[in-house]
């Protein structure tokens, strides 16, 4: 009897197991294509515009420290228009066509950078 219950909690284990690895699986393509604009400039962000291709989202008063995740699916090759407006004054502009990395940093100074390059 002992042997019957292991075998059905061995099962049990390799269900759960395989359901984990599909689910972490899966969060990691879906983290593939996002769209997310960090806030690292030290000052609030009064409005940020994103353009991907014909999709657009916008976001008010972005924190310092704060990201912004578009809520649609983005794809390396298509095209992007990020413009901040800084509440202290000041626009920033970057545009260009998305690569394989979609995070978008925006500096002290204004600087928009996507890992570590002026964006074009």
């Amino acid at each position: 009897m002992f042997r019957g219950r292991y075998r059905w909690l061995m099962r049990l284990a390799l269900v759960l197991l395989i359901g984990a690895l599909g689910w972490m699986w899966a969060e990691r393509e879906k983290a593939k294509h996002r769209l997310v604009v960090a806030n690292r400039c030290g000052q609030t962000i009064g409005k940020l515009d994103i353009k991907v291709g014909d999709k657009s989202a916008s976001y008010q008063d972005l924190s310092n420290g704060s990201d912004a995740t578009v809520p649609f699916s983005v794809e390396p090759g298509e095209r992007y228009d990020i413009r901040a407006e800084f509440s202290h004054g000041g626009i920033d502009h970057a545009q260009g066509v998305l690569g394989e990395e979609h995070t978008f940093i925006v500096q002290p100074g204004g600087q928009i950078v996507l890992q570590g390059r002026k964006a074009q």
